[in-house]
């Protein structure tokens, strides 16, 4: 069976995101991704925060879009430590 246009066109991605102790700014960027998300694209959020306010947005935001959005916390600062795990993490291009 041949991939459709679609497919082609649009590979699937994955769409990292860091984050420290900003669930309000995390909530609005997954938000406005989400809705141009292809079924079989991932968000994959790297959270240094302090608290678990950023874990509960992105539970409430998964509730509407199973599969798409992965939470993994990353206790060592920095930037490029965060950027490097969530290549890692990452199931796309």
């Amino acid at each position: 069976m041949r991939p459709a246009l679609h497919d082609k066109i649009f590979p699937d991605l994955s769409i990292v995101i860091i984050s420290k102790n900003r669930p309000q700014d995390v909530f609005i960027c997954i938000r406005s991704i989400l809705a141009q998300l292809t079924k079989h694209d991932e968000i994959v959020v790297i959270d240094g925060s302090d608290t678990t306010k950023t874990e509960r947005v992105i539970q409430k935001l998964s509730q509407g879009h199973p599969g798409a959005l992965r939470h993994i916390f990353e206790r060592v600062p920095g930037f490029a430590i965060a950027r490097n795990r969530g290549l890692t993490a990452a199931f796309h291009e």
